[in-house]
C-alpha cells in the first residue's frame, strides 16, 4: 500500500469572475471563474469554475472543479481537484 505523504503550500487568487446564473432576489446562483498561484512546497497556478449558491443573501452551498499545473517534491505535473462541501441547511432553509 502506498504511504501518503503531506506538503504546505498557501496560494492567492489573480483573478475571480462572477456570472450570475439566476437571481430572483431570493435564490442567486453564480457561475464562478478564478485563478490561482501556489507557492510554498508546491509551485504553480490552477484554474477552475464553480457554482456557488445564496439563499436569502447568504451563501448556502457551493461546488467546483480545478485544473492544478505545478513542481512538488521537484515533480512536475498536473492533477484535478473537486470542492463539494456539505450544505449549509440553515442557510439554505431561510
Amino acid at each position: 500500500m502506498p504511504t501518503a505523504a503531506t506538503a504546505t503550500g498557501s496560494f492567492a487568487f489573480e483573478a475571480w469572475e462572477e456570472e450570475p446564473v439566476v437571481d430572483d432576489g431570493h435564490l442567486r446562483v453564480y457561475r464562478t471563474r478564478f485563478k490561482k498561484r501556489w507557492q510554498g512546497q508546491i509551485e504553480g497556478g490552477s484554474q477552475g469554475e464553480m457554482l456557488i449558491v445564496h439563499v436569502a443573501g447568504r451563501p448556502a452551498a457551493y461546488c467546483g472543479f480545478e485544473l492544478v499545473t505545478a513542481t512538488l517534491a521537484g515533480r512536475a505535473g498536473t492533477f484535478s481537484c473537486t470542492t463539494t462541501p456539505a450544505p449549509d441547511l440553515k442557510a439554505a432553509s431561510a
